[in-house]
């Protein structure tokens, strides 16, 4: 597994919450963060337990911050607390934030236009994520950027992740007994038992691949189209931003992406592929940087 992530950027409000059943206390926070281009993005973070007992201690509004972890999707915090799989499953397909989940960090000695300047003279990279992840989708030319007219392309990522399976095996069991008692008896019951068991496997074993939605823009399109498909490995590089939009209702939506700057083909997912692993190809392009003056960033990009 490899789902990286590093961010320095200045730390806004802090929302606190414990977990009842452990007294867990638990952290949501954003970090407003210089992009590779010269935007900035408002990137929402989360910690918890002792990482967020330090940096409640440590850390104020206004500071400047090392903060490094992995990518999560955002989830329904009061689905999160119910045992309903599918109706959090379907949160989860709609929710298109991506949290930073932070295991560490440190304060920096920075004031965020000294940081603002150090990336853009590439003394410091403020912003990069890399994932290990198949691409599940059609590498697609989409739409184009509405500013520049330049094209944008998209795909998604599944990026498997470790995890404590203990909550898994403990919902699994007890819909086992659950089934046990209502079937026991009925004809054939042994063999439909094992059957609802691999479904029940089959259902929470996906949502240990969480999916991230990426973007390409520039001369890297090129590349993808002529070295990528669907269902390739690859170890992609970038960046993390998060937009604010308006919806129809006129509802906030906050909509993430991983922004690519670099990728390198490892193998594809079908067995009749053997891709040469002594021939990695490492495909990097640079951002174009924008005029921080002109732009109202904290406007657009928050």
């Amino acid at each position: 597994m490899l789902n990286k992530i590093k961010l320095i950027g200045k730390v806004l409000p802090f929302e606190t919450k414990e977990k009842e059943e452990k007294r867990e206390l638990i952290i949501y926070f954003s970090l407003m963060v210089p992009n590779p281009n010269g935007s900035t993005t408002v990137l929402r973070c989360v910690t918890q337990g002792e990482t967020a007992k330090k940096l409640k201690e440590e850390l104020q509004e206004n500071d400047i911050v090392e903060a490094r972890g992995y990518l999560r999707n955002e989830k329904n915090r009061k689905k999160e607390e119910k045992n309903d799989w599918e109706e959090r499953e379907e949160y989860e397909k709609e929710s298109k934030q991506i949290l930073t989940k932070v295991l560490d960090f440190k304060k920096l000695d920075l004031t965020f236009n000294e940081l603002i300047k150090q990336v853009k003279e590439e003394k410091i990279d403020s912003n990069q994520v890399r994932l290990v992840g198949k691409i599940i989708t059609k590498l697609l030319i989409a739409k184009k950027n509405k500013k520049t007219n330049a094209e944008l392309l998209t795909f998604k990522i599944a990026v498997p992740r470790e995890r404590n399976l203990s909550p898994l095996i403990n919902n699994w069991k007890n819909k086992i007994d659950e089934y046990i008692k209502k079937n026991e008896g009925k004809e054939n019951w042994e063999e439909e038992i094992k059957n609802y068991l691999e479904a029940e496997l089959l259902k929470s074993w996906n949502k240990e691949k969480p999916l991230f939605f990426c973007r390409a823009q520039g001369e890297i399109i090129t590349e993808f189209n002529q070295r990528l498909n669907k269902d390739d490995i690859i170890l992609l590089e970038g960046f993390l931003q998060t937009k604010k939009d308006v919806g129809e209702g006129k509802e906030i939506e906050r909509n993430s992406a991983v922004i690519c700057q670099g990728f390198t083909l490892l193998d594809n997912d079908s067995v009749n592929i053997f891709n040469p692993l002594d021939k990695l190809n490492h495909v990097v392009k640079k951002v174009k940087w924008k005029d921080l003056n002109s732009l109202n960033r904290e406007k657009e990009d928050e």
